[in-house]
């Protein structure tokens, strides 16, 4: 009986056991199973569940699609650049003398050397060409345009880049030489008489008293701009492109504020300015106000053994909201409280404060019959920190449009402190290529004016 118990007991403690390890080794099995089916491609997870591979489905258009949009982007990018290169070997063939075909094969090493000039009277007669090419601009195969909107030419802008003195005597081998580059602008006006026998640059430059000192000459520029459109480029759906070409003889690219010397100061944001302040003069001592830099205002202090003025130059975008740019303003006018501060802006906005059109047909950012909201934000701004407007009437506008609308939105601001500081304020037209005129004035801080 004792042995009968005995084995009853030893039987169920191994029936016991057994059942524990069954369950151990189904959880184990299921656990393989989840583990398995995670490391599944998505046909062998179809093939186990018989669920529709969703995500996979989603994960390959998205591939198809980055797919076709680079291979877009990259057949777009191809045809742009191929376009603009097509482009500018025919503005060689148009306004450059002595272009030959054979510097359009790239060869290595190449079959021909560097465009140059070495002799006065082919310097005149190559600018000959290129402003009679451009006066004669309807005479090219290419679907070429002027840049203004009514197809009008604009006068091309001569730029000579010169030391200051640069005089030399070989006979004796002396010199005078001053290293301050100063540069000189003046527009080629044409008549609509020029062909291509009658233009004279020679004679150009000599009647309006611009002489060039070839000992001093650094860089000379020829610049224009000329419009067309490339049909090749629409499609179904997509429109035909235009183009706008700057075009600059000689050709220059050197990844700075363009034309300024090299001894100059230029005081810019780090990022994709849209302001800078520029100084030449070397006995100036600059201090950046970092605080107050960024992408669209830029500020420095300038010192003398005189004194010291503060100066900002400001572009308030146009499409922007002028708020945050007067924030930036009323944080500078706070900070520099009772001493001399000039602002400079262009604003894009109006008032006769500044003597401005307030009214001006076709402009949408300023409806007809309405004050520009605009300025009457400025005026209050001015008005609120006891600021003086430094512009005078009796000038050229400050801005002209490419339809040839004209007003002035560029402001010249002052506070208290430096209202006697600040004379001689004025416009001077047809000098910049841009579609700001140049606004002078002096200030006048002990012996530095």
């Amino acid at each position: 009986l004792e042995a009968l118990v005995s084995g009853s007991n030893s039987s169920s403690h191994f029936l016991s056991t057994c059942g524990y390890g069954s369950s151990g080794d189904q959880s184990e099995e299921r656990l393989r199973r989840k583990l398995r089916f995670f490391f599944m491609n998505p046909i062998e997870k179809w093939q186990s569940k018989r669920r529709f591979p969703y995500k996979f489905i989603v994960q390959v258009f998205k591939i198809i699609l980055v797919t076709v949009q680079l291979c877009l982007f990259a057949h777009n990018r191809y045809n742009h650049v191929n376009y603009s290169w097509d482009n500018r070997i025919a503005f060689s063939h148009l306004f450059l003398k002595g272009w030959d075909a054979t510097r359009e094969v790239n060869a290595y090493p190449p079959a021909v050397g560097n465009l140059a000039l070495y002799k006065i009277d082919d310097f005149y007669s190559t600018l000959d060409y290129a402003v009679v090419g451009y006066a004669n601009l309807t005479n090219a195969i290419g679907p070429y345009s002027y840049a203004e909107e009514d197809n009008t030419m604009t006068p091309p802008v001569l730029c000579l880049h010169q030391y200051k003195e640069g005089i030399i005597y070989g006979f004796n081998e002396s010199y005078i030489f001053n290293s301050e580059i100063v540069t000189h602008c003046l527009n080629f006006t044409l008549g609509h008489n020029i062909t291509r026998t009658v233009f004279s640059s020679k004679g150009f430059l000599e009647a309006n008293n611009f002489q060039i000192n070839f000992s001093a000459l650094v860089q000379a520029t020829l610049d224009f701009s000329v419009k067309t459109v490339n049909f090749k480029a629409a499609g179904p759906i997509t429109p035909p492109d235009c183009y706008k070409f700057d075009i600059q003889e000689p050709y220059t690219l050197r990844g700075k504020v363009l034309h300024m010397p090299v001894v100059t100061r230029i005081v810019t944001s780090r990022e994709m300015p849209m302001s800078a302040i520029v100084i030449f003069n070397r006995d100036i001592t600059v201090t950046k106000i970092t605080q107050l830099i960024n992408q669209w205002v830029t500020c420095v202090e300038l010192g003398t053994g005189a004194g010291r003025v503060v100066m900002a130059n400001l572009y308030f975008q146009f499409r922007h909201p002028i708020e945050p740019y007067l924030d930036q303003m009323e944080v500078m006018c706070r900070m520099y409280a009772g001493e001399p501060l000039i602002i400079t802006a262009d604003a894009n906005a109006k008032s006769p404060m500044w003597h401005s059109r307030v009214v001006i047909r076709g402009d949408r950012r300023n409806d007809a019959g309405r004050p520009c909201r605009r300025g009457q934000a400025l005026e209050e701004l001015i008005s609120g920190h006891g600021l003086e407007v430094v512009n005078q009437p009796v000038n050229a506008p400050t801005y002209k449009g490419r339809a040839g609308v004209t007003t002035n939105i560029d402001v010249t601001l002052c506070n208290a402190e430096c209202v006697a500081m600040v004379e001689g304020w004025r416009v001077v037209n047809d000098v910049m290529i841009s579609d700001h005129n140049m606004i002078v004035f002096d200030i006048t801080m002990g012996r530095v004016a």
